[in-house]
């Protein structure tokens, strides 16, 4: 009978061809390729007012 083993914490990644354990580290990688694929748009545009004549 075998038992499942649960890991605990973060898979190493690979960055610049480098295997990555240390924590901070891959959150900082992971940082920076989520802000390199989503931003921030401080630029809303407002939605046209809009009269009340029909």
């Amino acid at each position: 009978m075998s038992e499942k083993q649960d890991s605990i914490g973060i898979a190493p990644l690979r960055s610049n061809g480098h295997q990555v354990t240390d924590s901070q580290t891959i959150a900082e990688i992971l940082v920076n390729q989520f802000q390199s694929v989503f931003t921030k748009d401080d630029n809303f545009l407002q939605a046209p007012v809009l009269s009340d004549h029909v």
